[in-house]
């Protein structure tokens, strides 16, 4: 193996120098690397669309109470 950095085809077998297993490592590497950051980015992107969900903010309606349309009682 006297090619230092490169890839040759001996019959149906691949044969990759050291050189080239680096830069496949490199590639990988990298590609971990970018999925991590992306990953970051999206768990800590854009707010949150739900507000209130649960109604447990704002008045006791007490046993019932009718609102009526354009009513701001319950948020969200």
């Amino acid at each position: 193996m006297g090619h230092t950095g490169s890839t040759r085809l001996t019959g149906s077998v691949i044969v990759i120098s050291k050189r080239g297993k680096q830069e496949n490592m490199r590639h990988v590497t990298i590609s971990i690397a970018a999925v991590i950051l992306v990953s970051a980015a999206l768990a800590t992107a854009g707010p949150n669309l739900i507000v209130n969900g649960s109604f447990e903010q704002g008045f006791d309606p007490g046993e019932f109470t009718t609102l009526y349309n354009g009513n701001t009682s319950i948020t969200g």
